[in-house]
């Protein structure tokens, strides 16, 4: 059972953080689009190779631990491509990325959730649903009962349909550019 499982997505992040620059440099210069989709994608892949296991351990607070499995852990990402006339961004999650421009914030991402219509539609035609949750006077919509956000890089035990692309999956790591 899961609930026997360390929950965090710090290994995740820290993973991401060593292979994703990597993995985002072995696609063309010219498709800066193409090359982010591709390396957020790549990470899921990795995360499912036994291989990697070891270092995902390596990478947590608590080394020690061998329960880590990235079905049950996860990360948000967002990363920005800066070359000289263009900035391109890509956000897998709820993190965000803010441009400040003469003291005004621009918004250069939004937060994936999942009530939002085109978040919704994925995850329904996927076979998740999307549960609304009273907490307080609060609705928190989560997937499932489970997760608050509609993208990530892990949490691989809703990417498990071998029928639907990556970015089809009930969860996706596939970024908004």
């Amino acid at each position: 059972p899961y609930t026997t499982l360390f929950r965090s997505g710090e290994q995740v992040a820290r993973f991401c953080k060593v292979h994703l620059p990597a993995e985002i440099a072995k696609f063309p210069s010219d498709d800066v689009p193409g090359a982010l989709r591709g390396a957020f994608h790549r990470m899921d892949e990795m995360l499912t190779d036994p291989r990697n296991h070891h270092m995902l351990c390596a990478l947590s607070n608590r080394p020690l631990r061998k329960d880590i499995d990235p079905a049950w852990i996860g990360c948000t990402a967002t990363v920005c491509c800066v070359s000289r006339n263009t900035i391109t961004v890509a956000n897998a999650g709820d993190s965000r990325a803010v441009l400040c421009r003469g003291g005004v914030a621009i918004n250069m991402s939004e937060d994936h959730k999942p009530q939002l219509p085109m978040e919704r539609a994925r995850i329904e035609s996927a076979g998740g649903r999307v549960v609304h949750q009273l907490v307080g006077s609060h609705v928190l919509h989560r997937v499932n009962g489970d997760l608050s956000l509609s993208r990530s890089i892990g949490d691989l035990r809703y990417k498990r349909n071998t029928w639907l692309a990556p970015e089809e999956q009930i969860i996706c790591s596939t970024p908004e550019i």
